[in-house]
């Protein structure tokens, strides 16, 4: 069923797709236009202000890591 949603082939139905964002941990607005909206951002902000710097930092290897597979 996503590959057509993906592909314009079928539409998909709202309830589907709050399904689908609430399973993900995503707004429906990511999945629609594929960006972060700045509500998105704040809730990853607020998330990463409730852990202990060894974490941060262990995201922060996690994300520069992501940059890194993108440019090779």
């Amino acid at each position: 069923m996503i590959s057509y949603v993906e592909l314009g082939k079928k539409a998909i139905r709202p309830e589907n797709l709050y399904k689908i964002s609430k399973a993900l941990r995503v707004s429906t607005d990511y999945i629609l236009p594929g960006k972060f909206t700045e509500k998105y951002i704040s809730y990853i902000y607020s998330k990463l202000n409730t852990l202990p710097p060894q974490k941060i930092k262990y995201i922060q290897n996690i994300i520069e890591n992501c940059i890194n597979l993108e440019t090779e």
